[in-house]
């Protein structure tokens, strides 16, 4: 929306879509691909629940770890899982 900052935007984006309320959101990394020429602002983000109810626009989510999320993304982002990390263990 005009106007709105990035954390905002994320908060209300992600409880449209998912109808989850975004406590804390810190930003770990502007990720660019350069293979499909995009970019993606990534977030490390608390909420008080998990459960997720979608929108009419998403038909599936899933979950995941952060060995999972590692094996997907690592050779983008392997120095940052070590920060990503150290973030969870703070917020745990």
């Amino acid at each position: 929306e005009v106007g709105e900052t990035i954390l905002n935007a994320l908060k209300r984006e992600v409880l449209e879509e998912t109808k989850i309320r975004v406590d804390q959101a810190y930003p770990i990394k502007l990720l660019h691909i350069p293979l499909v020429d995009t970019e993606y602002l990534i977030f490390l983000c608390t909420a008080p629940t998990g459960k997720v109810v979608l929108s009419n626009e998403h038909t599936d989510y899933k979950w995941i770890d952060i060995t999972s999320f590692r094996k997907m993304v690592g050779s983008y982002l392997s120095i940052d899982l070590m920060e990503i990390q150290k973030i969870i263990k703070k917020l745990c």
